[in-house]
């Protein structure tokens, strides 16, 4: 005697069993949706009303809850350059077991042109499960990606006025990982949040700064009402000292120029303790462009080394022997006539 069920009866246990693990999935993605919009709605409410010292407190707090969500290995916040050359990571966490990249790191855009121009230029999301994923003309970006062994990747501009000021970047380096399409807008929303109270938090605290500096100049400036002439110098000291300070550089020198200026001496210096004191005297054979930019009046502003242009050359390889990483020098001028400058420098950091 045959037992077998009727295979009316198997088809309609299949279909039971499948419609009830469809069912299961739909739940638990439903479940995961809402857990992800908890997610956002809590941490959007941390910014309201946020004094501007705990902002980036709370950006690293919110990347830490968006990483531990997608339970991936990265997460940051990256600037897009306005040179055209460096991404600046500005705020990211890592895994237990990922190395960190330290704050403040540039990567060369030439690492990842095919994402830059993406990003930057078209606005677009750049996204892959997989590395293989990428297109041909990604050739250089996927490179990159397989020196930085990231599998998986989520890079979503953030546009404010119309233009790409940051990136939240997700990666994913021990497993491939994708990210439901239908998140991207709300992690974009997130992210705007993110960027405007940084930079509210920013100009705020320009404004406070502004305020410090007017104060210093307008305490600096009285100090020489009145004064007699044997008191100058230890005024001008006094000035170059908390102009260091204020700025949180390492070296303040004015320096005066001879009478037929091919040489730049110095006249005055204050440097913080453990830097090494400038040069006594730089002529125009050694630093050509920086003295021939001074005499014209120019200020000669760096943040970095690679900001000087391809005919600072030897002022390049003087930085990189001198360890100098970022430099602003103002040109003194009385009439037409430059008698030197004020130039600060910083040695321990940009």
């Amino acid at each position: 005697m045959d037992n077998d069920e009727p295979e009316s009866t198997k088809t309609s246990s299949r279909q039971f069993e499948q419609e009830n693990t469809e069912n299961k999935r739909a739940e638990e993605s439903l479940k995961e949706r809402l857990q992800f919009e908890r997610l956002l709605s809590n941490l959007s409410a941390r910014f309201i009303n946020l004094a501007p010292d705990q902002v980036d407190r709370e950006i690293q707090n919110a990347l830490r809850q968006i990483l531990e969500f997608f339970q991936v290995d990265r997460c940051g916040m990256v600037r897009v350059p306005v040179n055209d050359r460096f991404f600046r990571i500005t705020h990211a966490v890592y895994a237990s077991d990922i190395p960190p990249v330290p704050s403040n790191t540039d990567l060369p855009t030439t690492m990842f042109p095919w994402v830059y121009e993406k990003l930057t230029k078209r606005h677009e999301v750049v996204y892959f499960r997989t590395r293989d994923e990428l297109p041909r003309e990604a050739a250089i970006d996927k490179q990159t990606y397989e020196e930085l062994e990231i599998r998986s990747g989520l890079n979503i501009p953030i546009l404010i006025d119309a233009e790409a000021v940051y990136t939240i970047n997700i990666n994913s380096v021990r497993r491939e990982c994708a990210w439901p399409q239908d998140y991207i807008p709300r992690l974009r929303l997130l992210g705007e949040i993110l960027v405007n109270s940084l930079q509210l938090a920013q100009t705020r605290q320009q404004l406070r700064d502004r305020l410090r500096f007017e104060e210093l100049i307008s305490d600096l400036s009285a100090g020489f009402v009145s004064i007699s002439s044997d008191e100058i110098e230890n005024q001008i000291n006094t000035c170059i000292e908390q102009i260091t300070e204020f700025f949180a550089a390492d070296r303040c020198t004015l320096g005066l120029f001879s009478e037929d200026g091919t040489q730049l001496k110095r006249a005055f210096e204050y440097h913080v303790e453990g830097v090494e004191a400038g040069p006594v005297s730089i002529s125009k054979d050694q630093l050509p462009w920086y003295l021939a930019q001074l005499a014209k009046g120019k200020m000669v502003v760096f943040n970095r080394l690679e900001d000087l242009p391809a005919e600072a050359e030897a002022e390049r390889r003087l930085c990189l022997a001198k360890s100098m990483k970022s430099l602003v020098a103002i040109p003194m001028v009385i009439g037409e006539r430059t008698l030197g400058s004020c130039a600060l420098v910083a040695m321990r950091a940009e």
